[in-house]
Parts: C-alpha cells; structure tokens; sequence
C-alpha cells in the first residue's frame, strides 16, 4: 500500500533502494542508475543515466 509520494517514488528491495524515473517509469538502483547532482550531495537526478544520455544525444542532434 501507497502511503505517501515517497513510497511512489522510491522503493526498497533485495538488492536495496531503487528510485523510478519518470521518463522511462522503470525502478532502478538508486546509486548506479542515476547521475549525482553536483549541487547538492547525495542528491540523485531524476532521470536515469540511459534516459538522460537519450535525450543529450537527441539535444546535441537538433543543434547540429
């Protein structure tokens, strides 16, 4: 059961946290699938690494 935006957001399992991304909505652990946000420690991004590099190289595309 859901009890708060928290427990939507990020889970716990066997293998440890997970955190979902909103752009794939897929869960992944959340120390290796997401980038550190420089800003601020122990901050993650909120997309995932592949999703983020998508939508760099797509960016990065359209500039060309």
């Amino acid at each position: 059961m859901i009890t708060s935006l928290s427990d939507l957001v990020q889970k716990h399992c066997i293998l440890g946290p997970q955190k979902r991304c909103p752009k794939c909505e897929e869960f992944w652990p959340a120390d290796s699938e997401f980038y550190s946000l420089r800003k601020s420690r122990g901050t993650l991004s909120s997309w995932c690494r592949a999703c983020t590099t998508e939508a760099s190289k797509s960016a990065a595309r359209k500039s060309a």
